[in-house]
């Protein structure tokens, strides 16, 4: 999403859904932040704190290095045989690119982290990139349907004061060969001692009648 859409996309929203969407946003920065304190204090008792940080630090340039196993080479294939290799490569290099790179970054720390601690720590990686766009897609309606109910409900509440229109005896208008038609003006108010009144009818069928 570039800098306009965004932009587009806060715009759009109503003071609710502006809202509701900073909690949502909130609970999923909370929940990030959850799991990698629990996994930092975890390879804390396993004395191997320091690797951690490594793996999490090396995450970026793994994740650059398995997007361009994706990328690249479908740059480089025209027509839908370029979309047919990135579902491919997206369900079989990916993985083996994602998991693979965690296993030989995690045996290149020292103390050497395990298989399992290699491939654990690249199932949650994976879970902070995938899991918050499902929330945020899984949110949006209804957060739409909330934050617009919110507003109908402070329209409904809130005070309202009679236009002051007058409505004018009925005219009859004619329209070239289309005959006469009647229609309705109202007065609405009052400025420096002039009736200003609004037509009924668009300033285009205004230009076409004139009174009978």
């Amino acid at each position: 999403m570039n800098l306009f859409t965004l932009q587009g996309f806060i715009d759009a929203q109503t003071l609710p859904g502006l809202l509701l969407w900073s909690i949502v946003l909130l609970l999923i920065l909370a929940g990030i932040v959850w799991l990698l304190r629990t996994e930092k204090r975890q390879y804390d008792a396993r004395g191997k704190e320091r690797g951690w940080v490594w793996m999490r630090l090396l995450a970026l340039p793994m994740l650059a290095l398995t997007a361009a196993v994706i990328v690249l080479p479908a740059r480089s294939i025209a027509g839908p045989e370029a979309l047919a290799y990135v579902y491919l490569a997206l369900f079989t290099l990916a993985p083996l690119s994602w998991f693979g790179l965690h296993r030989l970054a995690g045996a290149l720390q020292s103390p050497r982290f395990t298989r399992a601690e290699c491939f654990g720590l690249a199932f949650s990686g994976l879970a902070i990139l995938i899991v918050p766009p499902l929330l945020l897609g899984m949110a949006q309606g209804p957060i739409y349907s909330v934050s617009h109910r919110l507003q109908e409900s402070g329209f409904d509440h809130a005070a309202q004061a009679p236009l002051p229109l007058t409505a004018l005896p009925v005219q009859r208008f004619r329209l070239g060969a289309a005959g006469g038609i009647p229609d309705r003006c109202v007065a609405a108010g009052e400025s420096r001692g002039t009736a200003f009144v609004l037509d009924a009818q668009d300033k285009t069928m205004q230009a076409l009648m004139r009174p009978a």
